[in-house]
């Protein structure tokens, strides 16, 4: 069965997929292979040691899984999780800027150079705990400060955290996402490295796997499902 086709043999082996992500990007990525999933939140603190940013990044992915697989997991469910770290200088990790100033501060440290962004990702069931990262590289034009000003002043760098943050010490499940109330939404910095691979103004080119960047490798997420799935 093609790897679009995903989802049937989920169904088929009466497999439920769990995503360990709020991410809008990340559901929307998903959707791309498998249309039936439920989303849980994890309320996992992100507070590992700071180790290689490739190696946090997937250590980190697998702490979130492994906190949902704890609440809601079977020989019936899989939990995908992910975690995307930006590195600017070799070592330094970037996630998500506390504040405007914050932001600005990583993305003049990008202008006109290269990065790294890895995206570690775990698959775990009540048999295996699968975890791989992928590393892209990301190459900045040079940014004008006043566009930089600019585009921090317009919330483009902001996402609205998904209005179930009341519910996550509930498990904050939901099958699917769309069904919780959107209310209570507020304004927060959720990006990591200040900036979203969407915004093309920023970027001069991408060498390796773009979905990867926006937040989940569709491709080898994929290949890896249907590895754990029974042949």
């Amino acid at each position: 069965m093609p790897l679009h086709q995903l989802g049937g043999l989920l169904e088929a082996s009466s497999k439920t997929l769990v995503l360990a992500s709020k991410s809008p990007r990340r559901q929307e990525l998903l959707r791309q292979i498998v249309q039936d999933f439920r989303v849980c939140v994890s309320s996992f603190p992100e507070n590992l040691p700071r180790t290689d940013p490739a190696s946090y990044a997937e250590a980190t992915a697998e702490a979130k899984g492994q906190d949902i697989f704890r609440q809601v997991g079977g020989r019936d469910v899989i939990v995908l999780s992910a975690d995307t770290v930006v590195e600017g200088e070799p070592g330094q990790i970037w996630e998500k800027p506390l504040d405007a100033a914050h932001a600005r501060e990583m993305l003049m440290s990008l202008s006109g150079r290269s990065h790294s962004v890895h995206t570690g990702v775990a698959l775990i069931t009540d048999a295996a705990v699968e975890s791989f990262t992928v590393t892209t590289t990301v190459h900045f034009v040079k940014l004008d400060e006043a566009d930089v000003d600019q585009y921090i002043a317009s919330g483009a760098c902001q996402d609205k955290a998904v209005g179930i943050e009341r519910d996550r010490r509930k498990l904050a499940c939901a099958y699917p996402l769309e069904s919780h109330t959107h209310s209570r939404c507020a304004r927060s910095f959720v990006r990591q490295g200040a900036y979203g691979i969407q915004d093309a103004w920023m970027v001069d080119r991408v060498e390796g796997d773009y979905f990867a960047v926006v937040g989940l490798p569709v491709s080898r997420v994929a290949t890896s499902i249907k590895q754990l799935l029974p042949q």
